[in-house]
């Protein structure tokens, strides 16, 4: 399935192995200036029932297509009067048919959405909203695998999102609630996670529009084989009750300065190096393996682009 961000506050999804031709383009109103949008695995715990619903012709969709409203959702409202319980067979998002009774097995991806002042996560499957989260600022955001985490963090094993705000990437459960805040001197504008400062395992790359590049260790890492040491970072949790529940140990590796707004980054997997690129407002395009630059090159007549 492909999903798009529209100029309009809506996400346009467009799923071409959908039987259908008229129900293979779906929009869905945000109502809100959208900054960006993520796809990450559906928790265990809220994977449920795709449900179906007849196409609907409404306006501002494409021919064929229909709308939802997700402006005013409400994701703890319980959705299943419109399903048939006694039903044995439900289609999932890819077009296939799948029995009910097998349907805890079924693997799907959810959006992330970010808008100026919210988080919002989005079961297209099941086409629900999972939780929504005040955060101002919010420009982006990664999930970053409960693989990653590993035993760093006490309580739920499971994933957490990172949202790069103003001044800050603040760490959300798959409930959206807030386990911590990261304190940083830059708005981030652009962010992306993985395999991309060697030796570590996991780190976020954060960048600003003052140009400067953020490298964030999550875990564990090894400190005596990072210039300078690192420095852990200022972190809180929050309880039901406010209280400090859960850590992550969060490490500022390095801090790099660019000559421009920072527009997009991205992990270049796959090789034996850790790397990752950036693109830069002035149409400056690189790689950097951790905090050294690899190589850097000016695209003549760009404007702020894109790497992938």
């Amino acid at each position: 399935m492909l999903a798009c961000a529209t100029s309009r506050g809506q996400l346009l999804l467009y799923n071409p192995q959908e039987m259908d031709p008229t129900s293979q383009t779906q929009f869905v109103r945000i109502n809100r200036d959208l900054t960006s949008l993520t796809a990450g695995p559906l928790p265990p715990h809220k994977v449920r029932e795709p449900t179906a619903r007849p196409p609907h012709h409404g306006q501002g969709s494409l021919a064929g297509g229909r709308e939802d409203d997700l402006s005013d959702h409400d994701p703890d409202h319980d959705h299943d009067e419109n399903r048939d319980e006694n039903r044995d067979e439900n289609r999932d998002p890819t077009g296939r048919t799948s029995s009910t009774k097998n349907h805890a097995h079924t693997v799907r991806d959810v959006l992330y959405i970010t808008t100026n002042n919210s988080v919002q996560s989005f079961d297209v499957g099941a086409n629900q909203s999972l939780f929504t989260a005040d955060v101002e600022g919010a420009r982006t955001a990664v999930l970053i695998p409960a693989s990653a985490l590993g035993g760093s963090r006490s309580g739920a094993p499971g994933s957490l999102l990172a949202v790069g705000g103003d001044g800050e990437v603040i760490f959300l459960d798959d409930t959206g609630r807030e386990v911590q805040r990261t304190l940083l001197d830059h708005r981030v504008c652009a962010m992306t996670g993985g395999r991309v400062v060697p030796g570590w395992g996991y780190a976020l790359v954060a960048g600003g529009d003052d140009g400067s590049i953020s490298l964030l260790g999550i875990g564990v890492g090894p400190q005596s084989s990072v210039v300078g040491g690192g420095h852990d970072l200022f972190y809180h949790g929050k309880g039901s009750g406010g209280s400090v529940s859960s850590s992550l140990p969060v490490t500022l590796i390095a801090t790099i300065h660019e000559s421009a707004a920072v527009v997009d980054l991205t992990p270049l997997p796959g090789g034996v190096r850790a790397l990752f690129g950036f693109a830069l407002a002035n149409g400056t395009t690189g790689v950097y393996a951790g905090e050294h630059r690899v190589w850097k090159v000016r695209g003549a007549g760009c404007g702020g682009g894109g790497v992938g």
